[in-house]
């Protein structure tokens, strides 16, 4: 981080054809370049950018892809500290130019070779060459293996023995998740359909065999800051491809926690920008309440269970009835086992119910790239009062865009800030309830206060909402007179 007021961090960026051509000028003049990694959503991380290209390299760019050719290219980000550059990040790229790329034709004239503004992707050549290959089956004949264990034999005797060459280090396998509810289902045989691709086969078992009882999301983050190991090699700025699974149900037990609070470039310059609330607008999950009809669809068989307890209704007197049957119904189709059928209802039910709270976007301006990773928990939270931390590591990141762009329009130096889709789980610290104020004979109505406005404010205390062993008892951690657990 630079000294000046500001307290801006500058980078240089440089994108350079691998093979060497005449007249061929590397491209340092970039707008903007941004990092997409989004789980779930793209199988692989991506590149966007606008740069202003040397005409001559453009239009060798234009040919060659014309004639199906994209050689690949090398990104280098260098760290500008005390006016010397340090490389920190180094990849090599495919450089794309879409169907009906934005092109300027005014562009500049800087130097002595003009210019175009173009538009364009990078991507990485691995996952570029996955996504041209056809997928393949496994069968075994000696073992049976669960789900997981297969899309780790996936990434390990197909992706990286056939795409990393004599580098072992230069893809690598990191799951996020609580093992527990691994999907324990045996198989001799896994069945790919043709139309997908070695980069969609992983998405299609999650989908389709289903290894955890909740769902997961995959990334290959081909274009990444951070080490999930924390033991790459990084001396000259080469970071591995991750095959990342990330399954939230637990996360807050499991994740592991980074502390932000020390960090001033993060606390300083983070701001929330939106809050997504999370509702469950279909009732979808309050269904399993109800008659469930499970169909097994391998053998045809169907199965008819009574999931949960009788619904209750509300009345306006605040008590509540129980009903006499059961007024919805579910249908599930599996083609595992009904054991896991069944898990699946309770643990996604839980997760969604219980767990996650809300989507939250956050932007971090003046920032280093490589703190934010997936599979972490933050402690974003402060006393709104007094600003001190509240060290609640409820905060985990579900899509990550790392976004560099120009510090002035006569300067190619670039800043770096980030937005972040951040997903809340409810606390579980005895911290999370309702607040409650020490002299609450002082307050109105007696016995709560608004906790921000009360002059007593020191003296708040936070009060359970669900008794800790979630028993349906009067619970003696709520200081309310007869309160029940909920």
């Amino acid at each position: 981080m630079s000294e000046d007021n500001t307290r801006t961090t500058l980078y240089d960026l440089m994108l350079i054809r691998t093979e060497t051509v005449d007249n061929i000028n590397e491209i340092t003049d970039f707008a903007y370049l941004i990092f997409i990694r989004q789980p779930g959503t793209k199988q692989s991380s991506y590149i966007i950018a606008q740069a202003n290209i040397p005409l001559a390299t453009l239009i060798l760019i234009e040919h060659e892809a014309s004639v199906g050719l994209f050689p690949n290219y090398q990104l280098q980000i260098r760290h500008i500290v005390n006016g010397e550059e340090n490389l920190i990040y180094s990849t090599y790229t495919k450089f794309i130019l879409p169907k009906n790329y934005n092109l300027n034709q005014q562009g500049s004239n800087s130097g002595t070779a003009p210019t175009v503004s173009v538009q364009f992707l990078l991507v990485n050549p691995i996952a570029w060459n996955m996504n041209t290959n056809n997928s393949f089956n496994f069968v075994f004949n000696k073992q049976k293996y669960i789900a997981m264990d297969i899309i780790e034999k996936y990434y390990v005797e197909e992706i990286k023995k056939k795409h990393s060459g004599n580098r072992p280090d230069l893809i690598k396998f990191q799951n996020f998740a609580d093992n527990s509810t691994k999907n324990t289902t045996l198989y001799n045989q896994i069945t790919i359909p043709s139309s997908i691709t070695e980069l969609q086969v992983p998405e299609y078992m999650i989908d389709a065999y289903k290894p955890y009882s909740t769902p997961s999301l995959w990334l290959f983050d081909t274009f990444n800051f951070g080490n999930y190991d924390n033991k790459s090699n990084n001396t000259k700025g080469e970071i591995p491809i991750w095959c990342i699974m990330l399954n939230f149900y637990n996360a807050i037990d499991t994740f592991k926690k980074y502390d932000i609070s020390n960090d001033l470039d993060i606390t300083q310059f983070t701001s929330r920008l939106k809050i997504i609330q999370y509702n469950d607008t279909l009732k979808e999950f309050i269904k399993p309440n109800a008659v469930v009809s499970f169909t097994d669809i391998a053998n045809m068989t169907q199965k008819i269970e009574l999931f949960g307890n009788l619904p209750f209704v509300s009345r306006v007197d605040n008590t509540y009835e129980k009903q006499p049957n059961r007024t919805t119904s579910l249908h599930i189709k599996y083609n595992d086992n009904l054991k896991e059928a069944e898990r699946r209802i309770v643990d996604c039910v839980e997760l969604m119910n219980k767990q996650i709270n809300q989507i939250e976007i956050y932007e971090t301006i003046n920032t280093s790239p490589e703190w934010l990773q997936f599979g972490c928990l933050y402690n974003f939270d402060r006393d709104p009062k007094y600003g001190e931390n509240l060290f609640e590591y409820v905060l985990t990141p579900i899509t990550i865009f790392n976004i560099f762009r120009r510090k002035s329009q006569k300067d190619t130096q670039m800043e770096h800030m980030m937005k972040y889709a951040m997903l809340r789980f409810n606390s579980k610290s005895p911290s999370s309830g309702e607040w409650i104020c020490d002299k609450s004979e002082l307050s109105t109505p007696v016995g709560k206060c608004t906790y921000d406005e009360c002059i007593h404010y020191r003296h708040h205390k936070r009060i359970l909402h669900e008794c800790p062993n979630d028993k349906d008892i009067h619970c003696p951690h709520n200081k309310f007179k007869n309160a029940e657990c909920k």
